[in-house]
């Protein structure tokens, strides 16, 4: 853990007691959730692991939407505060497999942007695997890059059902929209790592993941605000404190409804 990930996570460890502090790190920063393992189980109970637990799912998602937010500045000012976000991030947290896949695929795309040529997601997809594959192949067996993979394969679906359509949302509906599909997209491969299936999953996913988002973006931004002007810190984590309680809610409730759940391990 270097020096800025260590005074990062000062303003959460100030601004929330456990389990909240523990799954926000979780979240924001991909570190292990050292929580009551009951909480865990009830995690996977829920259908929730892929952007809880496992991370990977929630990389993808935080990126996909950071580029949405940045590039609504215009393409230029987007690439740079994109790339800026990313390296950070990636220097904050260490070289994590979902977050260079990221780092590497966007790395094409402004490739491609300044040399005049089209970008395609897919192509940059392959092209993160295959450099990955060479530098870091370790990586590939883990369950964190694998899920980035699928959810970056989901949002690709998502994004050509709404090309197809033509269907216009707005960001809290993309983002929700975004996550179900991932959901489907993953749910083989969390089904194949845990031995088992939640069939809630699909409806918790719909109640829970669009608060993940913010809650990520909240988290980042205590980190950030209680070393610069820790006074407005408060306000904020109250906020997010009200998120991660309607997260664990949903969590906890999903994860108790009979036959909603079945273990084969």
């Amino acid at each position: 853990m270097n020096f800025l990930l260590s005074y990062a996570l000062i303003g959460i460890d100030n601004s929330f007691h456990e389990p909240y502090a523990s799954l926000l790190k979780g979240l924001v920063f991909g570190l292990p959730i050292q929580i009551d393992p009951s909480l865990k189980t009830a995690i996977i109970r829920s259908g929730l692991a892929h952007l809880v637990v496992l991370s990977g799912t929630n990389v993808t998602l935080l990126a996909s939407l950071s580029e949405k937010i940045f590039f609504s500045l215009g393409r230029k000012m987007g690439t740079i505060l994109q790339l800026l976000f990313l390296g950070l991030f990636t220097y904050m947290v260490g070289l994590q497999a979902p977050l260079v896949r990221a780092l590497i695929m966007f790395i094409c795309s402004v490739v491609c942007y300044s040399t005049g040529r089209p970008s395609y997601i897919l192509w940059n997809l392959f092209l993160s695997i295959f450099f990955i594959a060479l530098f870091w192949p370790d990586w590939i067996t883990t369950i964190s890059f694998q899920l980035s993979v699928l959810a970056t394969i989901g949002i690709i679906i998502s994004g050509a059902i709404k090309d197809r359509f033509s269907i216009e949302l707005p960001i809290w509906a993309e983002v929700l929209f975004e996550s179900w599909i991932v959901f489907l997209v993953t749910t083989p491969l969390t089904v194949f790592q845990f031995k088992s299936i939640s069939l809630i999953g699909p409806l918790s996913t719909a109640l829970a993941s669009w608060i993940v988002i913010p809650i990520m973006v909240g988290g980042m931004l205590i980190s950030l605000l209680y070393l610069l002007i820790p006074s407005i810190v408060l306000p904020l984590a109250s906020i997010i404190y009200v998120g991660l309680y309607y997260l664990l809610w949903i969590i906890q409730t999903s994860s108790t409804i009979p036959f909603a759940y079945f273990s084969w391990k």
